[in-house]
């Protein structure tokens, strides 16, 4: 991945940077994910970036996609149980999950077809987390089989934490604007009623 495009440590600083630039201010999942994929792009080499959220109330990973071919597009639409998902995997034990060639990956086999059918062949995927809050997955999809080195693991890892900051204040900032209507709707009814 890293290795593939030639990166020098110069362009890796340069990528941490910009990662710090592209997501401040960000404030939907889609613009977070767009921000992080600009800013590895140019030293990571993947088709696929995907964020894997873990859904407390039902158990399930949400899947949110950026495909890195022609303009950023973007997929909000795969709920996957827990137990049938890689990114369930890797946010339920918190370790990174490395799948150099899928062609013979038989876990998940819903999940397999759904990349198989996007034509990736590797996936890497780190762990989402903040702190001790444990947010869901953060992969990477290639075309190609792929296996990263443990210092490319280790900085697709750092990646993983930083964004990860971003996407829970993110959400935390949903359930308090949530919370903030529920409030105000409960107000308006106590006031109605008096």
């Amino acid at each position: 991945m890293i290795g593939r495009v030639r990166a020098s440590q110069t362009d890796i600083y340069e990528a941490v940077l910009a990662l710090a630039r592209h997501i401040a201010g960000r404030n939907d999942l889609e613009s977070l994910l767009a921000g992080v994929a600009m800013a590895l792009k140019r030293v990571v080499d993947f088709e696929y970036l995907g964020m894997m959220l873990h859904e407390p109330e039902s158990n399930f990973m949400r899947l949110f996609g950026l495909s890195s071919s022609g303009p950023l597009g973007f997929c909000e639409d795969r709920v996957i149980a827990l137990q049938k998902d890689p990114g369930g995997w890797v946010w339920n034990n918190q370790v990174p999950l490395v799948i150099s060639s899928i062609q013979h990956e038989t876990r998940w086999p819903e999940f397999m077809q759904f990349a198989r059918e996007g034509g990736i062949q590797a996936m890497i995927m780190v762990p989402l987390t903040a702190g001790e809050n444990r947010l869901g997955a953060f992969g990477f999809g290639c075309l190609e089989p792929y296996s990263p080195s443990p210092p490319e693991l280790a900085f697709l890892e750092q990646v993983a934490s930083e964004f990860a900051v971003a996407v829970d204040a993110h959400l935390a900032k949903q359930k308090l604007v949530h919370e903030r209507d529920r409030v105000r709707a409960l107000f308006d009814i106590t006031n109605a009623l008096v």
